[in-house]
């Protein structure tokens, strides 16, 4: 959310190419599949199917290979395009790594716990995201500071509001507890 809110206010601060902005806001969209790709390959594999995400990666680069040829050409597109194809390349893999979930294991993931209570979080996160980068950029015409602050209260406010839902409860809080305590040994 904070890759395709913010993207040229990113740019601009990171690599004083505010610009890439609109490249970054298109990948941004990917970024969920992305991440549920990665997740779903590291579970077909953990179960002994390594072929399964290998295969459907083959066949969404295809698909990318085929739409970056033909997107890339159209002169209104060209990067934009190719960004795109990427974040449909990455939606893609997830489905079908999804698909091979669902036959395997019969898993059939709540869509209420990991879909919309997060998409909630989310939602209540975004006016406290732009609302705090907007008051401090207007303050101090910073762009830097107003990340520095609105970064932050973004990710607290998006916590806080994953606990209010549910999405995280106590037992999630304490596994992490146990986790951070294996790691300090």
């Amino acid at each position: 959310a904070v890759l395709f809110l913010l993207p040229r206010e990113l740019c601009a601060a990171l690599f004083g190419y505010p610009e890439a902005g609109a490249i970054l806001g298109i990948l941004a969209l990917g970024g969920p599949f992305l991440y549920y790709q990665q997740t779903s390959t590291g579970i077909l594999q953990g179960l002994g199917y390594a072929g399964r995400p290998l295969r459907n990666l083959v066949v969404a680069s295809l698909f990318k290979t085929v739409g970056v040829y033909y997107v890339a050409a159209l002169p209104q597109w060209h990067i934009l395009g190719t960004a795109a194809v990427t974040a449909g390349h990455h939606l893609v893999v997830a489905l079908l790594n999804s698909a091979d979930l669902r036959l395997l294991t019969g898993f059939r993931p709540d869509p209420g716990q990991y879909l919309l209570k997060p998409l909630l979080a989310t939602a209540g996160m975004v006016p406290v995201l732009w609302e705090g980068y907007r008051h401090v950029y207007l303050a101090t015409d910073s762009n830097v500071l107003a990340l520095a602050v609105a970064l932050p209260l973004g990710a607290l406010a998006y916590a806080l509001l994953l606990f209010l839902t549910g999405a995280v409860d106590r037992r999630d809080l304490a596994r992490l507890r146990d986790l951070w305590s294996l790691w300090a040994r």
